[in-house]
């Protein structure tokens, strides 16, 4: 295993761990969505007849299957 791959699991563990409350608040309040988190500024389009958001997520199905 590369150096400090075991360091970055710990420490991403940790975060998640602290934020129970937060994740299970969400999932009652039905705010959970598939996005990827990378929402950039570029990706956001102000219309005439609206905002629009335009931001791939084309590897949904990627995320989710076991190899």
């Amino acid at each position: 295993m590369p150096d400090g791959v075991e360091e970055i699991e710990r420490l991403v563990r940790r975060y998640l761990a602290g934020r129970e409350p937060l994740f299970d608040r969400r999932i009652e309040q039905g705010r959970v969505v598939d996005g990827h988190g990378d929402l950039l500024a570029e990706d956001i389009f102000c219309l005439d007849d609206g905002t629009r958001v335009l931001d791939c997520c084309w590897a949904a199905r990627a995320r989710t299957s076991r190899r």
